[in-house]
């Protein structure tokens, strides 16, 4: 009964880490679903401010929780192994919002966005892949907690839409290099690369969480 009671009102660092790097994973992962739709309308020759500041926002919220993480692991309640590990989990799953929110600069300096429709199905599908990577590596920090093994399962996920995605960067590219004369616009390339690194930023996190558990598992 003790035991039960202590439980209910001690909470270890550790557990309130990790809940804060869910909530913060959470907001990087809204950044990128915000974002595709942002990049639906950008095809159309649209441009959502009103999604554009939805995904700053995001952004701006999810890096203000990245530092009160770093700001109670400077508090020293963890080994220093585990806080190595929190400070990188957190630093590599901020930058999916970080990229996130170069796209929308990008899409809002770009001129003439009906441009953006030469490219428009494999950017739209590179988008898709942004967001399953980020919903992926969510659902893999929720399983952290409960089953290592599926934990795992999700990371290769990650990998594996990361690997597709590369193969629809590279379809982009060829479009680009294709119509180049039609489009003719540099922040095209910008914005496609911006979002290729929306994919890569999930899977470098997912790299850091298979560390993670791999040592757990030892």
């Amino acid at each position: 009964m003790l035991k039960r009671i202590l439980r209910r009102i001690y909470v270890s660092p550790e557990e309130s880490v990790m809940e804060m790097i869910l909530e913060h994973a959470s907001l990087c992962k809204r950044a990128v679903q915000l974002l595709e739709e942002v990049l639906k309308l950008a095809v159309k020759g649209e441009v959502s401010e009103r999604g554009i500041m939805g995904v700053e926002k995001a952004e701006r919220e999810a890096d203000k929780l990245r530092r009160a993480i770093l700001d109670q692991l400077a508090e020293g309640a963890l080994p220093p192994l585990s806080r190595e590990d929190f400070v990188r989990l957190a630093e590599r799953v901020d930058m999916v919002a970080d990229w996130s929110r170069e796209a929308c600069r990008v899409i809002r300096a770009i001129s003439d966005p009906s441009r953006l429709a030469k490219v428009g199905k494999p950017l739209l599908d590179l988008a898709s892949y942004a967001r399953e990577a980020a919903e992926k590596l969510f659902e893999a920090l929720q399983a952290l907690n409960t089953d290592l093994e599926r934990a795992r399962e999700l990371i290769a996920e990650v990998e594996r839409i990361e690997d597709r995605g590369d193969w629809t960067y590279a379809e982009c590219l060829a479009l680009l290099s294709r119509s180049w004369s039609e489009i003719n616009d540099p922040l095209v390339l910008i914005l496609v690369e911006d979002v290729e690194n929306v994919v890569d930023a999930s899977e470098d996190a997912s790299d850091v969480l298979e560390e993670i558990i791999v040592r757990a598992l030892r």
